[in-house]
Order: C-alpha cells, then structure tokens, then sequence
C-alpha cells in the first residue's frame, strides 16, 4: 500500500465484550448483534448492499494506514510476494483436483 499501517483502535470497551460472551455462551442462538453499530450495518446491507460494499472498498484500507510512506527495505514485503505465489499455486492446483473429480 506504500504506506504505514496504524493500530485499529478499540470499539468497545472490553466489558461490553465480555457481557456478550457470557450472554451468547449461556444463551441459545447462532448470532448475537452486540452495539447500535451492528444494527446500523445489517440495516444499511439489507437496503444497499453493493453501496455499502463500494464504500467500504474504498475506505477499508485508506482508514487503516497512517500518511507516513512505508519502509521499502522492510523484509515483509518479500514475504508478503511469496505467500501470494504460494497460494496462487494452491488455488491452482486445487482447481485442477476438483476437475479431475469432477466436483
């Protein structure tokens, strides 16, 4: 992204988190929504998902990195290339598999 990635601050705080484990652990369901937050965003997904998903594509990334520009000797970056060839080679062989199975 050629630039420095900052901390994601803390949306809740932790007894927040914590009353919604202990709830959902004690409690029947498969979801439990936690913050007014979460309701805003299922709402806004039921109403205009792909508005949402283009918003989203467009700050998600930008709201996490800071203005600083990015170490080019960092060692990630050879690491990060790496592991994109590693599972490019996996996809392709496991969509290769699939075809010969037939799945």
């Amino acid at each position: 992204m050629g630039r420095k990635a900052q901390p994601v601050p803390r949306i809740y705080q932790s007894e927040v988190s914590a009353r919604a484990i202990y709830f959902g652990a004690f409690n029947p369901g498969r979801q439990m929504r936690v913050g007014f937050p979460t309701v805003k965003a299922n709402l806004a997904n039921r109403i205009a998902p792909g508005l949402i998903d283009r918003c989203l594509a467009k700050s998600g990334y930008s709201g996490q990195l800071t203005e600083e520009p990015s170490d080019p000797n960092a060692p990630s970056r050879h690491r990060d290339a790496l592991s994109a060839v590693a599972f490019a080679g996996l996809d392709v062989a496991a969509r290769l598999l699939a075809k010969r199975l037939k799945v």
